[in-house]
C-alpha cells in the first residue's frame, strides 16, 4: 500500500515518444511513497527513449464535451487534459486538475480514505502522522510536483472532494515508465464510474503499473478490468504498519 501524500500535476500530458502515462475503498491501490516524497527516479523532468515527462501548468478551463485525451506516438492516450464532468454524475462532480489551494482538502480526504480502507491494518501512530504531515507534504508537491500529475474531483455544489489521483513518471529504467501512484473515491460516489473517469484522467490506456493492497480484492478486480495483471511482485510497507501490496502491469 505505498502510501503517501501524491505528487501531482497540474495536466500537461506526456510528449510523444512517452506516456504518462476506485477508490478509497472500491478502487484503492496504494499510492507510491507518500511522506518520501516520490520525486521519480530520474530527476527533475526525465524525458527520453521510453521515457515519460509530465508538465506542470496552471489549472485549465472547463473542458466539458471536448475531445481531451491526446494521442501519443505509440496511439496509447495518454492523460486527459483540462477539466471535465464525468459519467452519470455530470451535472454534480467536476475533475479538474489539483492546485495549490487544495491541499489541506486534499490531505484530509486522503487520511480519511486510509481509515476507511485500512481500519486497524494500519497503526494509529500512522494515521497521527499522515495528519500531521499531511497538508504540508501536499502543498509541496502541489507547488512543485516534478515528474508527478494529480488530479481531483469535486461535488459543483458544494466543492468537496469526491476523489483524487496521481501519476508519477518513473523513466524508462522502472518496470513501466508511468506509475499510479494513487487512486481515492468517496464512498458516497463508488460505483458510479468517477474511479475509471479518475484513472483515465491520470494515465488513460498508456503501458502503466501500481500498487494494490494484497487484501483488496475489490481493488484488485477493478483493475483487472482495466486491463491491470498481477505479475508476482510483492512488498512489505514497515513505514505504515507492515501492509503487503502486489504490483500490477498493463
Amino acid at each position: 500500500m505505498s502510501a503517501g501524500y501524491p505528487l501531482r500535476n497540474r495536466g500537461r500530458p506526456a510528449r510523444s515518444g512517452g506516456h504518462p502515462p476506485e477508490d478509497g475503498r472500491e478502487a484503492d491501490h496504494t499510492e507510491e511513497s507518500v511522506l518520501r516524497g516520490a520525486r521519480g527516479r530520474h530527476g527533475r523532468g526525465h524525458d527520453s527513449e521510453a521515457g515519460v515527462r509530465l508538465r506542470s501548468t496552471p489549472a485549465p478551463p472547463d473542458l466539458s464535451g471536448e475531445n481531451t485525451c491526446v494521442r501519443t506516438a505509440a496511439g496509447a492516450r495518454g492523460p486527459v487534459r483540462g477539466s471535465r464532468t464525468v459519467g452519470p454524475m455530470s451535472s454534480s462532480v467536476l475533475i479538474r486538475a489539483a492546485q495549490q489551494a487544495d491541499a489541506d482538502a486534499l490531505a484530509a480526504f486522503h487520511v480519511r480514505c486510509w481509515r476507511e480502507t485500512y481500519g486497524d491494518a494500519v497503526p494509529e501512530d500512522v494515521y497521527t502522522r499522515l495528519e500531521a504531515q499531511g497538508p504540508q507534504q501536499w502543498r509541496q508537491r502541489l507547488t512543485d510536483p516534478q515528474d508527478s500529475a494529480t488530479w481531483l474531483a469535486v461535488e459543483r455544489d458544494t466543492g468537496d472532494v469526491a476523489g483524487f489521483s496521481t501519476a508519477v513518471a518513473t523513466g524508462p529504467g522502472d518496470v513501466r515508465p508511468l506509475l499510479l501512484a494513487s487512486l481515492y473515491v468517496d464512498e458516497r460516489h463508488q460505483g458510479q464510474g468517477l474511479g475509471r473517469a479518475l484513472l483515465e484522467h491520470a494515465v488513460g490506456d498508456a503501458p502503466a503499473y501500481l500498487w494494490v493492497w494484497e487484501d483488496n480484492e475489490r481493488a484488485q478486480r477493478f483493475y483487472e478490468r482495466n486491463g491491470f495483471r498481477l505479475d508476482g511482485a510483492r512488498r512489505v510497507e514497515e513505514q505504515w504498519g507492515g501492509i503487503a501490496d502486489l504490483r500490477m502491469v498493463r
